[in-house]
Order: structure tokens, then C-alpha cells, then sequence
């Protein structure tokens, strides 16, 4: 299969999906998530692959959702171009982006391992919460400067953290050091060993039986399931069509507004500057 987003690679037992967008640092719009999933059905297909890494190209993992997409991907047709749709076809596409993707990417059968350099914010922090491992580059961003959370509380269960954590670090970035302190990450390490790492890691888990890791995985779930995170699943794509359908009242900053008279990037620095 033929990829133009994304970077499918084995070597062994061992996949590599590497986001391939260095440009923007790996926004994740929806056509490279279907490619993603795509190359993960390749992966689970190949009766080979035990371990399956996932990283970006270029200086960053991925800087999440494709902001000049966010709100225009629909795919509801031309008779919404420019017009508010209704709420329930909203709550239709999060549940694509959380059922089809996120939880798609969690209960994937076979081990996954997230390796985070760079940015790792918004989206891409929603989908490296997804993988089973992750190892990060000690210098990583979890947090860009002036943001108040580290992720949005979304369609992961597990964004749970953010909001118990995330207001003691107002104004304070996130790094992978401190990331790995709160559990975010599972290990942080130098940026020049962590291809190293990841890939030692790999190995490992490639020595493990093909079966072991896929029930064990399997069990995990279910375990999260009893508490409770089947039921998250069910409402987070709800609450986050809710916080996109919701109105702003005069005086408070529109930046789907501003992104649509002057650019996404115009949008986020005039943002930042009325913070």
C-alpha cells in the first residue's frame, strides 16, 4: 500500500509508522489518521510483526489536530460550506475521530510504542496517550509555553489527568522529565539515545510471544473497562462537540473567526498575545 503521509516500514518483527509532515511538525488531519490506521491494520494482519513504533519525522512527534482543518473536515458536503452544522452531525464526526482512531489505536492488539521527541501537544499528546509505551526525549514538549493545560480533555479517558494536573502547571512547561514524573510518559531519556532506547525496547518485546502480549493486552483493557473507562469512552466525544459547538459572546476571542480572516498561525499568535 501506497502511503503519502505517513512512512509504513518492518524490519522483522518490528513496524515503524513515522508520521511524515516535518513541515508542520506531524499535524494530525484526518487523511494521515486514516493512513495511521491503515498501516496498523497492516501491521496486525502480518503474522510477523510482534511490536509496532510509532514516531514522527522531522523535530517534532506531532503538534496535534491540523489547526487550519479543525472545524472544516467534516466532510458534511458543500451545503455546509460556511454554515454552523447542526450539533448532532458534530457529535457524529468526534465519534468517528474517537472510535475509529483514538480507541482504535488503544485496543490495537499488539504492543505500541510511542517514541515522542519534539512537540507532543494537543492531539498528538491524545494519541501517545493511546500507545501502551512511551518513550520521550527528555526535551520534548508536552506543554507549549503559555498554554494552561498540556492536553486538550478530549476523547481520551485518560486526558483525565489534565485537568487534576494540569492547573499546577500554569505557566510552567512541560518537558519530558516532567512528564515522565507524572506519569505521562513511561520513560524519558537523553535526545540522542532515545532511538536506542526505543529500539532496545522493541527487541525485548519481540522476544515475548505473540500470544502472551495480545492477551495480556486484551486483559489490561478489560481491567481499565471495570473502572470505568468504557463508560469515558462513551462521553468524551460528546463533551468535546459540546466545547466545539459552543457560542462566543461578544468581547471573548474567536479563533475559528480570526483563523478564517487571517490564517491559522495569525490565529494563534494573536491568541497567545491576549493571554
Amino acid at each position: 500500500m501506497s502511503y503519502e503521509q505517513i512512512i509504513y516500514e518492518k524490519e522483522g518483527e518490528i513496524a515503524r509508522i513515522i508520521m511524515n509532515r516535518p513541515e508542520k511538525h506531524n499535524p494530525l488531519g484526518r487523511p494521515m489518521m486514516r493512513e495511521i490506521v491503515a498501516a496498523l491494520e497492516v501491521a496486525g494482519e502480518d503474522r510477523e510483526v510482534k511490536v509496532v513504533i510509532i514516531k514522527g519525522a522531522g523535530r517534532s512527534f506531532s503538534s496535534g489536530h491540523d489547526i487550519p482543518a479543525i472545524g472544516m473536515d467534516i466532510e458534511l458536503g458543500p451545503e455546509y460550506a460556511g454554515k454552523r452544522p447542526p450539533a448532532k452531525l458534530l457529535i457524529e464526526r468526534d465519534e468517528w475521530l474517537k472510535r475509529e482512531f483514538y480507541q482504535y489505536v488503544f485496543n490495537f492488539a499488539k504492543p505500541t510504542i510511542a517514541q515522542v521527541h519534539g512537540y507532543c501537544i494537543y492531539g498528538g499528546n491524545n494519541f501517545q496517550l493511546c500507545c501502551d509505551i512511551t518513550i520521550a526525549a527528555e526535551n520534548s514538549q508536552f506543554k507549549p509555553k503559555g498554554d494552561t493545560i498540556v492536553t486538550i480533555a478530549s476523547y481520551l479517558p485518560a486526558d483525565t489527568w489534565a485537568t487534576t494536573f494540569g492547573p499546577r502547571h500554569l505557566g510552567v512547561k512541560m518537558d519530558g522529565k516532567i512528564a515522565e514524573k507524572w506519569g505521562i510518559v513511561n520513560r524519558a531519556v537523553p535526545l540522542e539515545k532515545l532511538e536506542e532506547e526505543v529500539e532496545t525496547l522493541a527487541k525485548a518485546i519481540a522476544l515475548m510471544p505473540e500470544d502472551s502480549c495480545n492477551l495480556n493486552k486484551k486483559c489490561l483493557n478489560a481491567m481499565m473497562d471495570f473502572d470505568g473507562l468504557e463508560a469515558a469512552w462513551r462521553n468524551t466525544h460528546i463533551a468535546h462537540a459540546m466545547g466545539t459547538h459552543q457560542r462566543v459572546r461578544a468581547g471573548e476571542f474567536n479563533i475559528f473567526k480570526t483563523r478564517h480572516e487571517k490564517g491559522a498561525s495569525a490565529a494563534i499568535r494573536e491568541r497567545q498575545r491576549k493571554r
